[in-house]
C-alpha cells in the first residue's frame, strides 16, 4: 500500500514510492527509492511538501513499521493532516523470486548431495558426516537470512515426496524453528544436520509400503519402525557425526507419553532438540502432497498438531512452532469481514494476527486482477474493520488453487 505522509515525518528506512509532484527535475535518480540517510531526507524537503511510502518495500523494522501504523492511526486522533492509504498492486514478487532462485539453486544441490547420502545408508555404506555438514553450514545460513522465504521455498517446490526432498523441507523448517527460539548456531547446525538424515533410513523400508493408501498391517509397521535405529547404527559407524544428530536421528519417533519408538522414552527423557524436530516432522508430512492422500492446509495441520499436545508433543513447544509458524500461516486463504478472499503472503511476530494479504477475490465474490496487496497491521491503524479477518477458509470450497495463484505471482511475473 502507499502511504501520503509529509516529508517531516519520513525517516530513514522508508521507501518512497511517489512524490508530489513529476520525477524529472527533482536531484533524484530513480523513481522509487529507499530512504538511507538524513540528506535524502533533506533533499525532499527540497523539492516535495508531502510524498507516498510504500510500506512493503519499506524496511520491515519494527520502528519504520511501528511509524507508519502510528501515522495512519493519526487519522482518528488528529495528529495527522492528512494520510492517504491506497492499494497497490503487489510488485514485491520479483524480489521474491530472486531470492527463492538462489535458495533453490542451492537445495537443488543439496537435495542430490543427500540423496546420495541416503543411498548409501540404505546399502549399507560408511557415510561421510563431512556430506550432509557442508549442506547443514549452507542451509543455516540462507534461513538465517530469509525464514520467511525458506518457508515460501517449501510451499511452492514441486511435489515430489521422495525422502531427500522429505529429508530437505524438515531441515529447513525445523532450522527456521530453531532459529526462532533463538538457539545459537552451534545447536542449529546439529538439528539442521538431524532433521536431515533424520529419515534416512526409510530407504530400506519397500517403496510399496510407504506409499500404500490404506493402514499398514503390523508385520508393515515393524518394518517402518526399524528405520530409525538401522540409519542411527550407520551414522554412529561412521564415527563423525555429533552424538546429539545420532539422537535426533534415532529418537524423532518417540513421544512423551512413552509411545513412540524405538526406545520408548518418555516426557524429559526426550531432548528439546529432538522434539523440535519430531514436530516439524509430523508438520511437514501433515502439509505435504502424497500419491494416495491430499495435503491438509497449514492451519489444519496446526490444529491437529496442537491436539497432540501433553501426549506425544511438549505442549511449550508445540505453542511456540505455532507462533514461528504463525496463526495464518504462510499460503493460507482468509475470509476478511467483507467477504473478501486474500492468501497470507507475510507474518510479522508482533503482528500474528494481522499479517500481509494478496488479496483474490473481492466482497462480491469477484476475482480481482491484477491482485492487489492488503496490510492488515495498517488497516487496522486506520480504523478500518471489515477489512480484518473473519476465519480461515478452505480453498477447495472456494475452488481457489492457491499453489498456483502463488506460482504465477512468484514465478512468472
Amino acid at each position: 500500500m502507499k502511504i501520503k505522509m509529509d516529508v517531516d515525518r519520513v525517516c530513514v528506512g522508508m521507501f518512497v514510492a511517489e512524490l508530489d509532484r513529476p520525477w524529472i527535475g527533482t536531484p533524484f535518480l530513480f523513481q522509487g527509492f529507499l530512504i538511507e540517510s538524513p540528506d535524502d531526507i533533506e533533499q525532499l524537503r527540497e523539492c516535495s511538501r508531502h510524498v507516498f511510502v510504500d510500506d512493503l518495500q519499506s524496511r520491515q523494522d519494527r520502528d519504520i513499521q511501528d511509524a507508519l501504523r502510528t501515522a495512519t492511526g493519526g487519522i482518528r486522533s488528529g495528529r495527522v493532516s492528512a494520510v492517504t492509504v491506497e492499494f497497490e498492486e503487489w510488485k514485491g514478487a520479483a524480489k521474491l523470486r530472486r531470492t527463492l532462485d538462489r535458495l533453490n539453486n542451492t537445495v537443488q544441490q543439496s537435495r542430490d548431495r543427500i540423496a546420495n547420502v541416503i543411498e548409501d545408508v540404505r546399502l549399507g555404506k560408511s557415510v561421510q558426516a563431512s556430506e550432509s555438514r557442508a549442506v547443514v553450514a549452507e542451509l543455516v545460513n540462507d534461513v538465517s537470512r530469509n525464514p520467511q522465504t525458506a518457508q515460501w521455498m517449501i510451499i511452492l517446490q514441486s511435489e515430489n515426496q521422495q525422502i531427500a526432498q522429505h529429508c530437505m523441507n524438515v531441515s529447513v523448517l525445523a532450522t527456521t524453528f530453531g532459529r526462532f527460539l533463538e538457539w545459537d548456531e552451534s545447536l542449529l547446525n546439529v538439528i539442521g544436520e538431524g532433521a536431515l538424515l533424520h529419515d534416512a533410513g526409510m530407504s530400506r523400508v519397500p517403496r510399496w509400503i510407504l506409499d500404500k493408501p490404506g493402514p499398514l498391517t503390523q508385520r508393515e509397521f515393524q518394518l517402518v519402525r526399524m528405520h530409525a535405529d538401522y540409519a542411527a547404527r550407520i551414522l554412529a559407524a561412521d564415527g563423525g557425526y555429533d552424538s546429539r544428530v545420532i539422537e535426533i536421528v534415532r529418537h524423532h519417533h518417540e513421544r512423551v507419553d512413552g509411545t513412540g519408538y524405538p526406545d520408548g522414552l518418555r516426557g524429559h527423557n526426550i531432548p528439546a532438540y529432538v522434539q523440535a524436530v519430531s514436530i516439524v516432522d509430523v508438520y511437514e508430512s501433515m502439509t505435504a502432497e502424497k500419491s494416495y492422500e491430499a495435503a491438509l492446509t497449514p492451519s489444519l495441520a496446526l490444529t491437529r498438531l496442537h491436539r497432540r499436545v501433553d501426549r506425544h508433543f511438549n505442549r511449550q513447544l508445540v505453542e511456540r512452532f505455532i507462533r514461528c509458524i504463525g496463526i495464518y500461516p504462510l499460503s493460507s486463504l482468509v475470509r476478511l469481514q467483507n467477504g473478501a478472499l486474500g492468501i497470507v503472503i507475510s507474518s510479522q511476530e508482533e503482528n500474528r494476527l494481522k499479517p500481509v494479504l494478496l488479496l483474490v477475490k473481492g466482497p462480491q465474490g469477484e476475482t480481482l486482477m491484477p491482485r492487489r496487496m492488503l496490510n492488515l497491521a495498517l488497516m487496522e491503524a486506520q480504523g478500518v474493520s471489515r477489512w480484518g479477518i473473519e476465519s480461515i477458509a478452505d480453498p477447495d470450497a472456494e475452488q481457489i488453487d492457491v499453489r498456483r495463484i502463488l506460482l504465477e505471482e512468484f514465478m512468472l511475473r
